[in-house]
């Protein structure tokens, strides 16, 4: 297994931690590591036991080249690791179980350097402990600098984990005796970020996009090609998959600046791959029967089956093949924002136009989530397994989202008495089994009522986003999720249940709307909508206002990780869907409020041209994409750009 970091810090940690001296040509090294605060040396030694089941190597062909630190294991049940010495320190380690190996290592090389922090007083030695213990996945319900059983049982918890010879406190600890502590802690989880550097979520203004190649596993494609423009020339390209990237669309996102993609994980597939036919591009009733049924079958069961292959996730076929849809991202640049999600609704309605008109009902995976206690046991270990997974394969680049479009809401679009409560404790739960395994990662949480967007539909206000937004006061590198599809007429037109006269605008900036103009009840209620708040850009300013305000005002970074706009065959002239996004990316930048814009290609989708399910078509719109190359600061990129006449970008002339 190898790990590999490029940083300065971490080259320098890494360099002190296996015992070498700096190299004299490479000063920057060492001014960056004596910058850090705790750490008062770095000649102690690590060595490798005598021993012809373990080595541990690092090497460095030049200044200016990663380093590269490798351990090799033979297959012996156990064995010696290493042992480390210092002026104070001699310890053995024995490791049984190569799951454990890599934080066995890190907290070897946390006893060996960094052993004379200070601070002010005994609390706040302790407040500065528990926050590190609570972002490392080991909640302490509370960082008051208090001592008591929930911080003895986190500390003991990460103490075995990363196999720390230290004394617990039973009573409350003195600053003496909490220095050490901290700082073992403290430098287990920098040693910890060597051997697996998670890279962040950008903390600047960014818009990226969202993929469904695995929203459903069932979306095959064979025989069906892509299709795309390649210098004026309409271009079939195989694919084996509906929603699968094609080798243009590297470029054309690149060169947009786009860095962040969200790739959702369809949950029912993964499930119950064996007892739905996962590899079949089957009628979605016919699914939706299938999977009503297993998700029965496995509440009556208590979800044994599941369970049980969390020892061996990687042996689901159907996460091999989201994973390998993670490497693909990150091999090309990509960070991928994991998020696990729904798909079918358990009434055969799974997005086939047959749904009933009114409030979003709750698809399975949502009922489980809400209302199944052993499936809410289950759902943080699934998380806690697939970043573990991630891990074992050096995804690296990658944050995680709880959940997609959380409910916990009632049909009028506010949250279920105590439901805020129970789905921030469930949350909370997801993000500790997941910062167990990466201690480091960017998380993302999920307000209740659909990402915000149903209590928004049932009249809720921007200005009143604490009743949704499940803060996480304490957590570090959290950022807080919001969907944006109403005013409904405006974001999704006519692609999904609402029936409108045939001719039908629905324009941007707002253009009244006649009620005779809709079809059926669903089309009433959102001409109704449409007409009452009137969507243009004061309308959307002052909604980014709101959240901005939100934001400042907790200390946190509110997203949107979906919004689009309907592609022109379904009711949004193109010139306005470009105002839209244009307006969107605008105001979320002035704001810090990033976004993804969701899809590329469905009825959403990046291109303009005339939507066809014969087909994906990855014609996307320039204009789009120079607006998006705007929001990501790309140079050149003018969101006021004439716009390409629609036959260039379709090859209808």
């Amino acid at each position: 297994m190898r790990k590999t970091d490029t940083g300065p810090t971490a080259d320098s940690r890494l360099f002190a931690s296996i015992g070498g001296k700096l190299p004299e040509c490479c000063p920057e090294l060492v001014r960056n590591f004596s910058r850090q605060p705790d750490c008062r040396a770095i000649d102690h030694a690590i060595r490798p036991v005598p021993s012809p089941n373990w080595g541990i190597h690092a090497r460095r062909a030049s200044c200016h080249q990663r380093w590269e630190f490798q351990i090799e294991r033979q297959p012996v049940a156990a064995a010696p690791l290493i042992v480390v010495s210092s002026n104070a320190i001699q310890r053995h380690l024995w490791v049984s179980n190569w799951g454990r190996t890599m934080r066995h290592i890190a907290g070897a090389l946390a006893a060996v350097f960094c052993m004379g922090a200070t601070t002010a007083n005994g609390q706040d030695t302790i407040r500065e402990l528990q926050h590190l213990l609570d972002n490392a996945g080991y909640n302490v319900s509370g960082q008051d600098g208090v001592w008591g059983g929930n911080s003895r049982e986190a500390l003991k918890g990460f103490a075995e984990d990363y196999a720390l010879d230290i004394a617990v406190p039973e009573q409350t600890p003195s600053p003496e005796e909490v220095q050490p502590i901290l700082a073992a802690v403290n430098t287990s989880l920098d040693a910890d970020h060597v051997l697996f550097p998670t890279i962040p979520l950008p903390d600047d203004y960014y818009v990226g996009l969202a993929t469904q190649w695995y929203f459903n596993i069932h979306n095959w494609a064979v025989g069906t090609p892509a299709t795309v423009n390649r210098d004026g020339v309409m271009t079939s390209v195989p694919v084996r998959r509906w929603f699968e990237p094609i080798e243009d669309d590297l470029e054309m996102f690149g060169d947009a600046g786009v860095k962040v993609m969200r790739m959702q994980l369809g949950m029912e597939g993964m499930l119950f791959h064996r007892e739905c036919p996962w590899m079949e591009d089957l009628e979605l009733g016919v699914l939706d029967d299938c999977y009503t049924k297993a998700f029965a079958e496995a509440r009556s069961n208590d979800w044994e089956l599941q369970f049980a292959e969390l020892e061996s996730l990687t042996d689901n076929p159907v996460i091999r093949h989201y994973l390998d849809a993670v490497e693909y991202w990150n091999e090309n640049g990509f960070h991928v924002m994991v998020v696990p999600s729904d798909f079918f609704t358990g009434d055969g309605s799974a997005f086939d136009g047959s749904a009933p008109s009114g409030p979003p009902q709750d698809p399975l995976v949502h009922r489980a989530v809400v209302n199944d206690p052993m499936f809410q046991s289950y759902f943080p270990k699934f998380a806690g397994a697939l970043v573990a997974e991630m891990r074992a394969r050096d995804l690296n680049n990658v944050s995680f989202q709880s959940l997609n479009e959380t409910r916990f809401c009632r049909h009028d679009g506010r949250p279920l008495p105590g439901g805020l409560a129970r789905w921030r404790a469930l949350e909370r739960a997801v993000f500790d089994a997941v910062r167990i395994e990466a201690p480091r990662m960017s998380l993302v949480s999920t307000a209740v009522c659909t990402a915000g967007d149903h209590f928004i539909l049932g009249g809720g206000s921007y200005r009143e986003l604490a009743t949704v937004v499940p803060v996480h006061h304490g957590l570090d590198d959290v950022t807080y999720a919001l969907h944006l599809y109403t005013p409904r007429a405006l974001m999704l037109g006519t692609a999904q249940n609402a029936l409108y006269e045939p001719d039908t605008l629905i324009r941007y900036p707002f253009q009244r709307i006649a009620p005779a103009a809709a079809r059926n009840e669903e089309a009433q209620y959102y001409i109704r909508e449409y007409n009452r708040l009137q969507p243009g850009p004061n309308y959307f300013e002052q909604m980014f206002t709101d959240i901005g305000a939100f934001a400042r005002n907790n200390n946190i970074r509110v997203m949107f990780t979906e919004l689009n706009a309907p592609k022109p065959d379904f009711g949004v002239p193109r010139e306005d869907r470009v105002a839209l996004i244009r307006d969107l990316i605008t105001f979320g930048k002035t704001h810090d409020v990033p976004i993804i814009h969701f899809g590329t290609l469905n009825a959403w989708g990046l291109s303009s041209c005339q939507h066809t399910i014969r087909s994906p078509d990855h014609r996307y719109d320039p204009a789009l994409l120079n607006i998006i190359a705007f929001g990501n600061n790309v140079s050149g990129a003018d969101p006021n750009a004439p716009l390409e006449p629609i036959e260039v970008q379709c090859g209808t002339r």
